[in-house]
């Protein structure tokens, strides 16, 4: 049986089967937790058109934006959030113990943003609005809010 709790009946309904399992025959259930959506398409979007927009002002391609954007602003706040990206936490603190910053680059090289959440990726991208347009250049409007 798969019970979604998304009302209070639904919750009471869960509640009642449970306490009639009859826990002799050793039941066996699961509970799972409803994932946390990943980067929106707004959001990545916005993201690919600021470094276009970036390289165009700099001497960077969008690619090596990227990879500096990651670097800077994604690993930060993969390294904060170790419940949202226990899997890369767990291989950073490996990496980072034997100090070797050729495999931290590799590590770093793995960061994907497409594996963010939305609130983590909205973060990362104030980061990059705030450090770039700090720095002066110029990034498209946002015409949606990508939060």
């Amino acid at each position: 049986m798969k019970i979604i709790l998304k009302t209070e009946e639904n919750r009471e309904f869960s509640i009642r089967v449970l306490r009639e399992l009859d826990i002799s025959k050793e039941p066996e259930f699961s509970i799972t937790k409803k994932k946390k959506r990943k980067r929106t398409s707004d959001q990545n979007a916005l993201y690919w058109k600021w470094l276009d927009a970036l390289s165009q002002q700099t001497f960077s391609t969008k690619d090596e934006l990227h990879e500096a954007c990651k670097r800077r602003f994604a690993l930060p706040i993969m390294l904060r959030e170790t419940d949202d990206y226990p899997e890369f936490a767990k291989t950073w603190a490996m990496v980072s113990a034997v100090k070797s910053k050729g495999l931290e680059d590799g590590v770093i090289f793995l960061v994907s943003t497409t594996m963010m959440k939305v609130k983590h990726f909205s973060e990362y991208m104030t980061d990059i609005e705030r450090h770039y347009v700090g720095l002066g250049f110029r990034l498209p409007a946002v015409e949606r809010d990508y939060r």
